[in-house]
Order: structure tokens, then sequence, then C-alpha cells
């Protein structure tokens, strides 16, 4: 490694300017800032953030959103696709819409619509849930209400309604029998919505989401059922409600060439169905947009091979060319792209607060003489250790600390040698390494002894609550240091959550071209050590669980000021004990009421004096009243702060 450190070398060691979209940035001042509006005027840094919400009494973790970037990313997908249709003469509209089911939070949906409203951005729903919030959301009359997923009588008739509210529904078939269905609710109804059909191409998708499309797809109707459902729909009465041909060939496409052919197909079957008589005048080419999580601009399945102005590019040129060579009229487009637009204004910050195995000095292994000699080898290895012979010195002492397993194992060997021949081991791995990167030794076994000296970091979150998807997909998100980074990081680790799961460990990190098993971190003093996952915006709300009943955490809006500051725009409380108590069936005041009944036997029995009691009551209330993580103060100090300081629960504060 390169004698100094600076800011670029951290810069592309965490790879912020390859995975950030202009959004995060090294600072001078050696932390992370954010820059919502990709202006380097416009900029705070995030630890500074995290400080003024703990010193209000707000433990970390925390997510912090920052609606100024999710107002630039609508922004700049509606210019990109309207500069691709000027650039390729396209005659047909555009419509931004966005699936809720990427994230349904409030806070996200209604700033969400309120920044999009200039351009008339739409919502999509699936279910009935996400269908009640779209009506019950303002949203602008020339903005589209798209409803996905298998449906029933009242889907329809919600529908109905939403259409009677004002709003451009368009319901969409995701399968055959849907058809009848329509025919039957829709019957003798004066409001109708537009109709529209997801069909199965035979183009797929790319990376983790590839069985979303293709033939063996969950939704959509093949070639065969969409001309079925035609002539349903045509017998019903409703062909001229008819509007959309809809595909989404997977989440997360990787490759553009895949966007193209799904484009092509599309608009081939929305040419068909014109030329066979229905006024189809819009395709719905679906999510899929990828985001760029690792930086490398490649087709893995962390990245795409493309930016925001090729996706555009592809859509745009590949409608115009199937349209105008079919003679039908260019269609309105409509994109689903969700991830993209919801992901950068997500990250979660966390404190780092130990990690094992704590390093053990040197001192506490200095060899005694009465040591057995394996201690006293073992030393001499570790002192004789130099840049000549730094591989034969790791043989011996691996050789050595083989030997002493063996001993230990019958009863030849104190604990208390192989404790400190031990720590001297982990001492003479650290100086093998030191050499063997300083002569770019890259044999396997020196690369083996990261992963042997490595930490692990205990994060105080949950992995299964705000990021499910390391665990359930496998999916890379970029993580870093927050401050600290006019630092050389000096140690290798991994991340593990304070859940009671094995699972619950960040084991995988992100790198240009490729994936690591450790992150480079810092040695832990006495200050608070923050990292942040980035690009969590999307999914992971909706997707966490309440593994070990720890809850949703703290979330901060956050707007950064031309001052170099920030404006708290609205902070959601996390979730206390006792709410997540009640989601597995313990009532409001009913587990309190049983330890108190408790209590009051044991002062009774004479187990516990009256005074005592008293205490343990409020400490337990005060517990339930309290975060589901791992706090600072004592349990009963905090809630105290929290009185004085939070809104009342579940609040906002603006």
């Amino acid at each position: 490694m390169p004698p100094s450190w600076t800011l670029d070398d951290a810069e592309d060691l965490y790879g912020t300017g390859r995975w950030g979209e202009g959004y995060f940035r090294v600072g001078n001042d050696g932390r992370l800032h954010v820059t919502p509006t990709r202006d380097a005027k416009l900029s705070t840094s995030i630890t500074s953030i995290i400080e003024s919400l703990v010193a209000r009494g707000y433990d970390t973790p925390i997510s912090l959103r920052f609606p100024q970037i999710l107002e630039d990313r609508i922004r700049n997908m509606h210019e990109t696709f309207r500069a691709s249709m000027q650039e390729y003469g396209y005659q047909g509209d555009l419509r931004l819409v966005y699936p809720m089911k990427v994230n349904q939070r409030r806070e996200l949906v209604l700033e969400l619509l309120d920044v999009g409203a200039k351009y008339h951005y739409g919502l999509e729903a699936g279910s009935k849930p996400e269908i009640l919030a779209a009506m019950a959301c303002d949203t602008d009359p020339k903005s589209l209400l798209v409803i996905n997923g298998f449906k029933d009588e009242e889907f329809i008739e919600l529908a109905v309604a939403a259409v009677e509210l004002g709003k451009t529904v368009i319901v969409v078939m995701d399968k055959v029998d849907e058809a009848e269905l329509l025919v039957r609710v829709l019957k003798d109804v004066e409001h109708k919505p537009f109709i529209g059909v997801r069909v199965k191409l035979l183009a797929k998708g790319g990376g983790k989401w590839i069985e979303s499309s293709g033939e063996r797809a969950k939704f959509g109707l093949t070639v065969p059922e969409v001309v079925h459902a035609m002539e349903v729909l045509k017998a019903g009465g409703l062909a001229d409600r008819m509007k959309m041909v809809h595909f989404h060939i997977g989440s997360q496409i990787t490759d553009i060439k895949r966007v193209h052919a799904g484009v092509v197909e599309a608009g081939r079957i929305y040419a068909s169905l014109r030329k066979m008589g229905f006024p189809v005048d819009t395709i719905d080419t679906g999510g899929g947009l990828g985001v760029d999580y690792d930086g490398s601009g490649t087709a893995s399945q962390a990245s795409r091979n493309y930016d925001l102005r090729e996706y555009t590019n592809t859509i745009v040129y590949s409608l115009r060319e199937v349209a105008d060579e079919a003679g039908v009229p260019h269609p309105t487009i409509v994109t689903e792209s969700g991830r993209a637009v919801a992901a950068y204004q997500g990250l979660l910050a966390m404190e780092l607060l130990k990690r094992m195995p704590e390093e053990r000095p040197l001192s506490e292994a200095e060899p005694a003489p009465g040591d057995h000699k394996i201690v006293h080898d073992m030393r001499a290895t570790l002192d004789n250790i130099t840049i000549k012979n730094y591989p034969e010195a790791y043989h011996d002492a691996i050789a050595l600390k083989d030997e002493l397993t063996q001993r230990f194992n019958f009863g030849m060997v104190t604990l208390g040698d192989r404790g400190k021949a031990e720590i001297m081991f982990r001492h003479i791995a650290r100086k093998v390494l030191h050499f063997a990167e300083r002569d770019d030794n890259l044999l396997d076994e020196f690369l083996e002894l990261k992963k042997l000296l490595q930490q692990k970091y205990i994060g105080n979150f949950s992995l299964f609550q705000s990021t499910p998807d390391i665990w359930g997909v496998k999916q890379l998100f970029p993580i870093m240091p927050l401050d600290r980074l006019k630092e050389r990081p000096t140690e290798f680790g991994t991340i593990v959550d304070i859940t009671c799961d094995s699972d619950g460990e960040i084991r995988k990190f992100i790198d240009v071209m490729d994936v690591k098993d450790t992150l480079e971190l810092h040695e832990l003093d006495e200050r608070p050590y923050y990292v942040g996952v980035f690009l969590t915006g999307a999914y992971q709300d909706t997707l966490g669980d309440f593994h070990n009943l720890f809850g949703r955490v703290h979330e901060a809006y956050v707007r950064v000021t031309e001052d170099g500051g920030h404006t708290l725009d609205k902070f959601v409380e996390g979730d206390s004990v006792e709410e997540v108590l009640w989601l597995v069936n313990w009532q409001e005041g009913e587990l309190y009421e049983r330890m108190c009944d408790v209590i009051e036997k044991k002062v009774v029995d004479g187990r516990i004096a009256a005074d005592r009691a008293s205490e343990v009551k409020e400490t337990f209330k005060a517990a339930l009243e309290g975060y589901t993580y791992l706090e600072k103060e004592a349990v009963g100090a905090q809630a105290r702060l929290h009185e004085r300081m939070l809104p009342p629960r579940g609040a906002e504060s603006r």
C-alpha cells in the first residue's frame, strides 16, 4: 500500500464517485457529505446530521431520507425521457408512474406526488391496501392510477370508485379470466376505468429477478390468452376501454440489450392490437431501470451496463421504429421505474459498537519461565520476522499453532499457555501480512491472512428489519464509514447485527470488479463510529421483518440548506418495545400488569422490598416505552430524556 493516505484514496476505496451518482462525496473535513442536487455548493456532512439527532435524544439506527434527492431523481427521469423524445422526433406522450410496492411509506409517497405534480406523476397499485392509499392521494387529473395484481370483484369496484373521484384509472389484466371479471363487474357501470393487458414476453430480463419474466412468469397473459381476452372484451362491450399494453421483464435489469428486446416485442403486440381495431394508445414498459449498487457499470447482478440516457434512448427509439414500420401512432410511454427513483434518497446510519475478537495486547502474552516451550518458540518467531524471511516464519508459526492445539487436546498444554500462544500468532499474522503487502506477494496463503485477521464489528441494527435483501437475495449495498476518511483504515471486518441469528451478518461488500469478503474499517476508539448503508430507499422498508422483535428504526427527513447546514422536515419515531410486542398479540398494558402482579407476589413473599419493587416497576415500564435497539444511557434515564425531548410516540416533529 502507498505510504500516504489522501481523501482521493478514500474516495477510490469506497467508490462514492462510482455508485453515488453525484449525491455523495468525501468532504475536505474527512467526512462523507450528501449533495442532494448534485451541486457541491449545496452540501452537508452526514455525521453532522446524526450528531444533531443524537444531541436531541435519538440514538441510531436512524434511516435518513433526503427529499431533495427524490425531487432530483424525478426531474432527471422526466427530462431525460423528454430529451430522447425530442432527439428521435417521438410524437407520443410520457407518463411517469411510481409502483407503490417499492416503498409505501406515506411520507415518501406524498413527497413524490408533491414534487412530481408538474410532471403528472401517477401511482401503480397491486393490492387493496395500495389502491385505498392511492385513492386517498390528491393527484393531478392527468396522472395515471395503474392497477395491477390478482383481482376480485371488490378490486374492480374500487377502481370504479377511483374513476368517479376523477382519477384516470387503468386496470391491467394480469391473468386471462380477469377479462370475464371485468365484463361482469362493469356491465352496468357508467364510469368505467380504462383497461390494459400485461403480456408475457419471450424476451426475459436478467440478474436476480430473471424468473419474473418470460413464458413462466407469475403475471401476464401469453399471446393466445391475449387474443382470447380481446374477444371476451369485445363480446362484453368493453373493446372501447382497451387502452394499454403492459410488460415487465424484471426488476434491476442489468443488460440494455434485454430492454431493447422487450420493448420491440411489446411494440409489435401494441401494433397488432391497433390493427385488430382496439383503441390502444399506451405502452407501459414496467420497471426494471437498474441501480448501479457496486459502481462497476457492468451487467453484474449489482449493477447495469447502461446509464439513464441510454435506457430512455433505447425505449423511445425502439418504439418509434416499430410504430413507424407498422404505420400506427407512437404510443404514450408509461414507465414504472420505482427502484431507480427511490433507492438513492434513503440510507441507514448505524453505530459500530465493538469488534470481535478483541485484539489482545502483546504485553498479555509475555512468556514466563514456567510456560510451555511452544510459547517461547512462538515469541522467538515473532521477534525474528523480517521482509526476507516472512514466508518461512509464517509457516513455522502455523506448525507451532497446530502442535499447540494437539497438545492442548491431550492435556499437555495449559489454557494460559494456549491463550498466550494464540495472542502471539495473531501478532505474527499481522506482521507477515504487512511484509506480504510491501512485497506485493499475492499468494493465496497471504491473501487468506486478511480473512484470518478480519474482525466482526457489532452494528446497532437488525439486518432483517433494515436491509432484508442482504439476507433474502444476497443484495449488495454500498457501505462505508461516515467519518475519519482522512485516516487510512487499518482493519478488515464484517458487520454483524444485534439479533440472535447467525445470518444477521453482512459478509459481502462491493468492489470495482469483484466482491469483497471484508470491508476496510478503522480501529474503534472513544468516539462514536458511524457507518452508512446506502441506496436502501427501495423495497427495504416494506420487506423488513421483526425478527427478535427489533422494530422499525427512527426516520429523519432531512433538507440540506445553502449555508452547509440542514433542517429536519419530519421525524418519525421508531417502534417502542411495547409497540412491537403488540404485533405479536401482547396487548398494550397487559405485559406491565402481568409484571406488576409478579412483583406484588414477591413483595408479599418477602423476596423483594417494597421500595425496590417500585424501582423494578419503573425500570420495566421505561423499557417498554423505549427503543428496541441498544441505547447508550441507562434505560430509565433514556426514557426520561425521551419524555423531555421527543414528540408523542408515533408523532412527527417538524
